[in-house]
């Protein structure tokens, strides 16, 4: 780059921090004024704080529209002064769209039944080092960004720290910490109310048409122990559909937990605790459909732009051997050899 380069780089990068710092305190705003509205009884009183919201809203997408001009521009200066980086960043973003389409589905079916009223799921990503879980985490936000009025999303990444206990109390401190929950004196004392208070917190964060996800990455150290899993269930996750589902600000409002593991669900607690697609119990965790790659869907994909100056038969015979090198499919494999194959063409 040269100097101006340099010069307006450093003015978007200033741009874009304090857009994103502008943006998440739009959201603070709308989240207060909506539990604001939640826990007002007087009708009369609503009315000032509902024109409020529209307001913000305003504002909200006025600033994710500069923010979105200002990524652009960042965008195709970064290509051009390093391109490489920039098709690493590219090919990350867009590497869920080999396939995933099952847990796509998933999510499309509860974003319809939460245009009948609201909705929430429990889901279980298993093998998420084997499935690349980032990258089906990524194809679930692509879905609900698509059907959002906006696109800011309320994502909280749990996990445990290596000095937490392995036990429901901590994850539940890790939980509320999220949701800036005060444990009260009785809370203190019992883990079921506990939960009940930040049950009761995370639905006054919800309002119309909000979208939250809570992905919860220590879930490895409760997954073996049927009694936690129980636990989970019974005393957070039943309680939180029932009064998010009761709520009174719920209309098109969507929530969804993720329980990411590296390894598989032992058997016994999958057929007790866990339900089929089917089936969709709302009181039970629902394993993501994840399955291996077939070699016409990374020929796809190669062909979408991803390489080049290919003809159709170099990107076949690339696909082929991309397919042959991981071990029938195996997702991880896939997306090692595709980044070494973008690398090497720069």
């Amino acid at each position: 780059m040269n100097e101006l380069s340099d010069r307006q780089r450093e003015r978007l990068v200033k741009k874009q921090a304090a857009l994103t710092t502008q943006l998440a305190h739009l959201d603070r705003r709308l989240e207060a004024a909506n539990a604001q509205l939640n826990s007002t009884l007087n009708f009369s009183d609503k009315d000032p704080i509902r024109s409020q919201i529209k307001l913000i809203e305003r504002e909200i997408e006025g600033v994710e529209a500069e923010l979105d001009e200002t990524d652009r521009q960042l965008g195709e200066q970064d290509a051009v002064a390093n391109p490489a980086n920039h098709r690493h960043l590219v090919l990350k973003d867009t590497l869920h769209r080999i396939d995933y389409d099952e847990v796509k589905n998933l999510v499309r079916e509860l974003i319809r039944r939460a245009l009948e009223d609201c909705a929430a799921g429990l889901f279980l990503l298993q093998e998420s080092i084997a499935y690349r879980g980032e990258l089906c985490l990524e194809a679930i936000y692509d879905e609900l960004r698509r059907a959002s009025f906006r696109e800011t999303i309320h994502r909280r990444e749990v996990r445990l720290q290596k000095q937490d206990e392995k036990t429901m109390t901590s994850l539940l401190h890790r939980i509320a910490g999220h949701f800036n929950v005060q444990a009260s004196p009785a809370a203190a004392q019992s883990a079921e109310t506990y939960a009940g208070e930040i049950v009761q917190k995370i639905c006054s964060s919800v309002y119309l048409g909000s979208v939250s996800v809570i992905e919860i990455h220590t879930w490895d150290d409760f997954q073996e122990n049927e009694a936690s899993c129980a636990w989970f269930l019974e005393h957070f996750w039943r309680p939180l559909t029932m009064a998010f589902h009761s709520h009174g600000q719920r209309q098109n409002a969507k929530l969804l937990i993720v329980l990411v593991i590296e390894g598989r669900c032992p058997e016994e607690i999958a057929d007790r605790h866990c339900c089929t697609e089917l089936e969709q119990a709302a009181e039970k965790i629902l394993p993501l459909p994840l399955r291996n790659w077939f070699r016409h869907e990374i020929e796809a994909f190669l062909k979408s732009g991803v390489i080049k100056n290919a003809d159709p038969k170099t990107i076949q015979r690339r696909a082929e051997r991309i397919y042959s090198a991981s071990r029938n499919g195996t997702p991880n494999l896939i997306c090692d050899a595709l980044e070494k194959l973008i690398l090497e063409e720069v």
